[in-house]
């Protein structure tokens, strides 16, 4: 089993890529990006894990929106906050600048768990989204969304991939692990 915490795209190379997956595995796995090692859902301590890359994720508006021209995030509401959960719920946002962090409510409005629901309504004007960049990448290329908060950033959020744990890890699942890691590399490097 493979869950993403995030839409996984459809397009063609994924699709070879999860297929390949599926006829591969027959061994449980889980995929899901997290903030923090140990901020994985309950029962994880009983699963390796490999940290295979920082999924980065920006702050979103929409252009000619009340938000871009905020000049700090304190000056959001839980209103204003689009939540990203794979629970659709209420999310805290911690946000840095490097000097100093602050915590935002975010979804007392609206909550999803699809990123591309998300990058619509901010887009739209709906609100600020906090996404990962390969939910946002086409919006700000075609400028219907902009970063905003430039100076601000959440803390890094990690794809891992999680597997029983072993005294030696058998071929097959080291096997799916390294292309796991290649693929993700070499197919990540497009949506950042």
């Amino acid at each position: 089993m493979i869950e993403a915490a995030s839409s996984i795209p459809t397009n063609q190379p994924y699709r070879e890529f999860l297929t390949f997956i599926h006829n591969l595995v027959s061994t449980s796995f889980k995929w899901t990006p997290h903030a923090k090692a140990h901020s994985i859902a309950e029962g994880a301590e009983k699963f390796a894990l490999t940290k295979i890359r920082i999924v980065p994720r920006i702050l979103v508006a929409a252009p000619g929106s009340r938000f871009v021209d905020m000049q700090h995030p304190n000056e959001l509401t839980p209103d204003d906050c689009l939540a990203y959960s794979g629970e659709s719920r209420r999310e805290n946002w911690v946000l840095s600048d490097g000097g100093s962090s602050m915590t935002i409510s975010a979804g007392r409005a609206f909550s999803a768990n699809n990123g591309e629901v998300l990058a619509d309504m901010a887009a739209d004007g709906s609100g600020v989204a906090m996404l990962p960049n390969f939910h946002v990448s086409e919006h700000l290329r075609t400028g219907r969304l902009m970063h905003v908060f430039k100076g601000w950033a959440p803390p890094d959020l990690w794809l891992t991939l999680y597997y029983p744990p072993y005294q030696a890890l058998p071929p097959r699942i080291a096997s799916f692990s390294k292309f796991f890691e290649e693929q993700v590399a070499a197919q990540m490097v497009m949506l950042d």
